[in-house]
């Protein structure tokens, strides 16, 4: 059986993923999230963290019981930690006083296996499709660039 993470996600996101445009979903990773995104172990050299293997996300466009909901493999998932423009991590102090990393788990997603509940108004038209096929591929080079 496939290994499968359940989401909330916005209308605009999960419209652009039910029509192809958009290829990776991230999130972010805080201390009382961390294990449903990632594993932590101690080791000489530091702390490894790797991403929780996940074959494919269930995404949910609301709270209702009728909500939208499609799911999408997952090809691959990438932790990505934040930076300053000196390269040092970006740290934050949540609210019991304890830092923690500023970082994203990067979903790059594949194929949609699967709908539910999807209205007819959240599928694109062609000229919708390419504008936002054409948008997106740039904003996720752009990501891709400040990875490197």
């Amino acid at each position: 059986m496939a290994k499968r993470l359940t989401l909330q996600i916005d209308r605009r996101c999960f419209k652009d993923i039910l029509n192809g445009c958009q290829h990776v979903e991230h999130r972010y990773i805080y201390p009382s999230n961390a294990n449903r995104y990632v594993t932590q172990t101690e080791t000489a050299d530091g702390l490894d963290v790797q991403c929780v293997p996940y074959d494919e996300l269930y995404l949910i466009n609301g709270r209702r019981k009728d909500a939208p909901r499609l799911t999408v493999l997952v090809e691959k998932a990438v932790f990505v930690p934040f930076a300053d423009e000196d390269g040092n991590n970006l740290v934050e102090v949540d609210e019991k006083g304890e830092e923690y990393l500023v970082c994203q788990v990067w979903y790059y997603l594949g194929k949609v296996t699967s709908t539910e509940n999807v209205p007819e108004d959240y599928y694109y038209d062609l000229a919708t499709k390419a504008e936002r096929l054409r948008l997106l591929t740039e904003m996720e080079a752009e990501m891709e660039r400040e990875l490197e």
